[in-house]
This record gives structure tokens, C-alpha cells and sequence, in this order.
């Protein structure tokens, strides 16, 4: 479990983290059964999905002097501020949301490398988020699939979601394995 050992990583993973995620459960209340609402949701989900691989995973492969360092520290802040605003401007902007989330990524990408942790699989995953998003504004700006736009956004971040969640949930298993 996270442990904050400075007063950086508990203003963080202790209040940023938790507040964010109020407001953004708060953003989708009332339930709507709209294809945007569907995307929503999709952002809570990576936002849950990345705060459970803080709190459960990052925080035991690292030692301390990694997990203080201002990239580790200031990339899950962006992450988090990004994840924020994707959920935040999802109505008025979705391609804003949608690059957003190409942002989570590259932030992902950036401190695995200065990890030295899953950097190909970080690497593949802003490759793909990239691909997504290129493919969702050219459809979205070309006026193609004109009924299914409103959909576009919620499977493009299905798709990365899916590739995010089954590589946390291989870790997962994989740390438990070691602790039994």
C-alpha cells in the first residue's frame, strides 16, 4: 500500500488524488444514459485504474529515493490534472479529452523511463493512444461515420483502457504470486 514519505507525495496521493475523484464522481451524477456519459465514466475508470496502480503496485517496486524524485512526484500530478480535465471538458470538447488522455500517457511514458520501469510496454501504449486519437479527430473533423461519432470517443478510450488494465492486472497477479 502507498505510504507517503514526504509532504509532496501526501498532498498528492492523500488529498489531490482522492478530491480529484470526488469531483469527478459528482461531474456524472446524475446518471445519463447518453453515448458521452459512457465516455465519462471511461475517464473515471483509467483515473481509478491509475490510482490503484499507485497505491498498490508503483508504491513496492520502488525505493524511497525513486518515489520522491520531482518527475515521479509532478508526473502522477499532471496525470491526475489531466485525467481532471479530459472528465471536465468531455461535454464541450471532447478532442480536448481526448489528447488529454494521449497526455496521461506520454506523462506515463516519461517516468517509466526515468524508472527504468516498462518502458516498451509505455512506450507501445503512447503509440496506440496516439493512433487512437489521430484516427478519432480525422474521423471527427471529416464529418465520417457521422452516427456513430458520439461513440468515437468511448472506443477510443476503451481501447486503451483494455491494454492499460490488462497490463496492471498481469502485474497484479504477478505481485501476488510473490507475496504468497
Amino acid at each position: 500500500m502507498l505510504n507517503p514519505i514526504n509532504d509532496k507525495q501526501k498532498f498528492i496521493y492523500t488529498l489531490i488524488y482522492p478530491a480529484l475523484l470526488g469531483s469527478m464522481l459528482f461531474e456524472i451524477l446524475p446518471i445519463k444514459l447518453c453515448p458521452i456519459y459512457l465516455f465519462k465514466f471511461l475517464i473515471i475508470i483509467f483515473f481509478l485504474l491509475d490510482y490503484y496502480h499507485l497505491y498498490f503496485i508503483m508504491d513496492n517496486k520502488f525505493d524511497d529515493d525513486k518515489k520522491i524524485s520531482p518527475k515521479y512526484i509532478y508526473g502522477d500530478l499532471a496525470v491526475s490534472l489531466l485525467l481532471f480535465s479530459a472528465l471536465k471538458y468531455a461535454d464541450s470538447l471532447p478532442i480536448f479529452s481526448t489528447w488529454a488522455i494521449v497526455g496521461v500517457t506520454v506523462c506515463f511514458f516519461v517516468y517509466s523511463h526515468e524508472l527504468d520501469y516498462e518502458f516498451k510496454f509505455y512506450k507501445s501504449l503512447v503509440v496506440i493512444t496516439a493512433i487512437c486519437a489521430i484516427i478519432t479527430t480525422i474521423i471527427i473533423n471529416l464529418e465520417i461515420l457521422i452516427n456513430l461519432q458520439v461513440y468515437i470517443y468511448s472506443i477510443f478510450l476503451a481501447i486503451v483502457l483494455i491494454q492499460y488494465s490488462k497490463h496492471i492486472l498481469a502485474q497484479k497477479k504477478t505481485y501476488n504470486k510473490k507475496d504468497n
